[in-house]
């Protein structure tokens, strides 16, 4: 077998993402605000990507988060490219230390969004994303 054994959960991801196998099929239930904020009742607000973050490595699952840093309100039709830019940057630099991240919109990229808006998040997030 081509397999690696304990493989990070960032290894694990890309391994099938890349077609390959991985030591273990990767488990990533969607965190969502409402479960984290039951999961923590102390924290007044919950962050999906912190917090799940956080539930990740507390129950040694493979997290592939999804902020909501982008829905409210309509962030991505209605901002300029380099206020979706900064966004981007920003939300990267919170999700991706130690590996355990994929970046992506919370939900779809929505009918009328500008083309330009897109563009800039993939940009800044590429650009953003090394290790």
């Amino acid at each position: 077998m081509n397999r690696m054994e304990n493989m990070s959960s960032r290894e694990r991801i890309l391994a099938v993402l890349s077609g390959q196998l991985p030591d273990r099929v990767p488990v990533s239930p969607f965190v969502q605000d409402e479960y984290l904020s039951y999961t923590y009742p102390e924290k007044k607000q919950v962050h999906r990507v912190f917090d799940a973050v956080e539930l990740s490595r507390a129950l040694k699952f493979d997290l592939i988060a999804k902020p909501r840093d982008f829905e409210e309100p309509h962030f991505l039709k209605t901002a300029s490219p380099e206020e979706v830019a900064d966004r981007t940057r920003s939300v990267m630099e919170t999700g991706k230390p130690g590996g355990h991240y994929i970046f992506s919109t919370s939900d779809f990229l929505e009918k009328g969004t500008p083309l330009e808006n897109v563009k800039a998040m993939i940009d800044a997030a590429t650009g953003s994303g090394w290790y």
